[in-house]
């Protein structure tokens, strides 16, 4: 110690600057890191904010790593000493979990609908979509339902609950009639699956493609829209031909959705095994038909994979209904038993800001 209580030179010397290490040790380091570890290690200080980018962009290790499950437990809340908006992480490759809280609204009184990148796409009570990060709890908002060209707000029921209605038309040539939904029930019936272009991150860039009532419509919504844009109408663009085709001619319902950038494009499977390529990049939508469609006499549970090598599978999965006169027991409590895997390998987190 100096005098007047300072530092002196000497003992100054004598302590690391952790900030002034290498590039690549620091990328040994990070890569060994979970990923709590990891978001932390990003905020220290500005150089190991850069590696931290450098381990993200390189997507060092987890570019081999399978993916992480995302599930809340009824013990999570226990443990967190009653928040109810803790949930846990649990990483295959290591074998370790680590517990995470995400923002209001509670984890447990919303619905989820997809995920990538790393974010969940989740509903509130409103009905209305969030895409939520659940490692550093960012969030952000997708238009409400109401922007889906179906739905409106209707009333409110006697406890002053919205109601909104949906509209559904059966054939072309028919009035549709609108049915009431009460908005924490909507999104059960409004949404079957969101897909994601790519990271949040990337702001307005990052499309959002929406699998949906009625019977496998299609919309999607750049970050910060107000709207969702319907994929369909009276004309839909771009088939087999290059003229414009009904919908109802053009495209069998969507049942199953993938996004892959390769190409840049989403590829959509219809109920008849039909594909199309959304090209989503511009002002509007271009559509085209892929694959034609197939017998659906069985009609099995159909899913796209995109194998190591490029090449796009089907896979239909085939399933027998047998009676039994065992009871089961449904649950009710919805999010606590919902199990969700996050594709952790694609993960974007952002690390805290240097002060």
């Amino acid at each position: 110690m100096g005098a007047g209580g300072g530092v002196d030179a000497t003992e100054t010397a004598s302590f690391p600057d952790w900030s002034r290490l290498p590039l690549d040790p620091l990328l040994v380091v990070m890569a060994a890191l979970e990923a709590p570890d990891l978001v932390r290690s990003g905020g220290a200080c500005s150089s190991w904010r850069a590696a931290y980018a450098t381990v993200r962009r390189l997507r060092i290790p987890t570019a081999e790593s399978p993916p992480c499950l995302f599930y809340p437990r009824a013990d999570d809340a226990a443990a967190a000493g009653g928040d109810t908006d803790a949930a846990t992480i649990f990483n295959p490759a290591t074998g370790a979990s680590f517990r995470v809280r995400l923002p209001d609204p509670p984890l447990r009184r919303r619905s989820l609908h997809g995920s990538g990148h790393g974010w969940l796409v989740a509903a509130d009570e409103a009905s209305n979509l969030h895409l939520v990060n659940p490692l550093t709890g960012a969030q952000h908002a997708l238009p409400p339902v109401t922007g889906l060209h179906n739905t409106e707000l209707a009333h409110s029921d006697e406890q002053g609950n919205p109601m909104y209605n949906v509209y559904e038309v059966e054939y072309p040539s028919t009035e549709p009639e609108p049915l009431a939904y009460a908005a924490s029930e909507l999104r059960l019936y409004m949404y079957f699956k969101a897909v994601l272009s790519c990271s949040p991150c990337a702001g307005s860039s990052c499309v959002v493609l929406l699998l949906h009532q009625s019977d496998g419509e299609l919309s999607f919504a750049r970050l910060g829209d107000e709207a969702w844009t319907w994929i369909g109408g009276d004309e839909y663009y771009i088939t087999t031909t290059d003229k414009w085709m009904t919908t109802w001619t053009a495209f069998s319902k969507a049942t199953a959705m993938l996004c892959t950038m390769r190409n840049g494009l989403f590829y959509v499977l219809g109920y008849g095994a039909d594909i199309i390529t959304l090209d989503l990049k511009g002002n509007s939508p271009v559509v085209r038909k892929i694959m034609k469609d197939m017998t659906n006499q069985d009609d099995p549970t159909k899913y796209l994979v995109i194998t190591p090598w490029g090449d796009l599978l089907q896979v239909w999965r085939m399933t027998d209904s047998r009676s039994s006169t065992t009871p089961v027991q449904q649950s009710t409590e919805g999010m606590e038993d919902c199990d969700v895997g996050i594709g952790m390998e694609d993960s974007d987190v952002e690390a805290p800001q240097d002060p």
